[in-house]
């Protein structure tokens, strides 16, 4: 199985309400989330070589990582093909979710891409 490859950014993400300052001004409220993107890595070649099995691949795949993510606290934001976008309240959330994404994966009997 392909590795799979993570991309995590933290940045802030800006709110919409806030509070009124006495002089009239809208402060407004702020927060950090963090993105990861994943993806398979060779993913084209790997569904040329598996053909039909590749589907039932590609379920496992989302399976584990979905769990992963919930456990994480993470928030399925979008999904195409075999990539992930997760959403994740801390960095060190969407770290540990990618740590242990990388072990579920890893950890996972696949079946042969021949």
């Amino acid at each position: 199985m392909s590795q799979l490859a993570l991309v995590i950014r933290a940045r802030p993400r800006i709110g919409l309400g806030g509070r009124v300052h006495h002089e009239g001004r809208r402060e407004v409220a702020r927060a950090t989330v963090a993105l990861l993107f994943s993806d398979i890595e060779g993913s084209t070649r790997l569904l040329q070589q598996m053909g039909p099995t590749y589907a039932h691949v590609l379920l496992e795949h989302r399976r584990l990582l979905r769990g992963v993510f919930a456990e994480h606290g993470g928030r399925e934001r979008g999904t195409e093909g075999d990539s992930f976008f997760v959403t994740f309240p801390t960095a060190s959330a969407a770290v540990a979710a990618a740590m242990a994404g990388q072990r579920a994966l890893s950890g996972h009997r696949w079946p042969s891409p021949e």
